[in-house]
């Protein structure tokens, strides 16, 4: 017999979650909740649906998010350097 070994789950609201909502994700990229949506659909964000959720809330990788925000930091002082 095989021993499963459990995850803790971790509420997606907690601070060590993997996982952030559209709102967050609009706060940490400082972004509106409608961009948020429009990279969603244009495939710049993957969704994360969970199940038990009522209605079901939209969740996304943080690290995900994050590494777009690193994207736009660079973005923004490589254009810095452009203009000077």
């Amino acid at each position: 017999m095989s021993k499963k070994k459990s995850k803790k789950r971790v509420h997606p609201k907690s601070a060590t979650s993997p996982l952030v909502d559209r709102e967050q994700a609009a706060e940490i990229l400082n972004y509106s909740y409608c961009t948020i949506r429009r990279m969603e659909a244009d495939g710049a964000l993957t969704p994360v649906k969970l199940r038990g959720d009522r209605p079901s809330k939209t969740f996304y990788r943080k690290h995900q998010v994050y590494a777009l925000r690193l994207d736009d930091i660079g973005a923004e002082q490589l254009d810095g350097l452009w203009q000077s």
